[in-house]
């Protein structure tokens, strides 16, 4: 019979109120944290790829205006043809290209 005191003594501070609440809270802190579908850890990594798609929403906003004033001077031939011999190394008849690489403007 003590035997069985002592045991059902040892389950009742076991579930003590005050622990079995704690319990309770930490269980449920640690699903919130890492097990639900709204965790943090996912919380986190679609916060970082928001943060990258407006990142990359800036780089084609500045890229459209970019080309959006090429294409106004285009317009002008004079513009137009600088820009084809600038990028396409375009010449005209009879008319030599030499490149100079400078050292400093090497990529390394």
């Amino acid at each position: 019979m003590p035997d069985i005191k002592r045991n059902i003594n040892a389950l009742n501070k076991w579930f003590d109120a005050k622990r079995f609440l704690w319990l309770l809270v930490t269980t449920g802190i640690t699903v919130l944290l890492f097990f639900d579908k709204d965790s943090v850890i996912y919380q986190r990594k679609l916060n970082r790829e928001i943060r990258n798609l407006r990142a990359e929403n800036q780089r084609l906003a500045r890229e459209i205006r970019e080309n959006q004033n090429l294409l106004q001077n285009f317009d002008r031939y004079d513009y137009l043809e600088k820009y084809a011999r600038k990028t396409f190394y375009l010449r005209k008849k009879n008319e030599d290209i030499y490149l100079i690489k400078r050292p400093d403007s090497l990529k390394r």
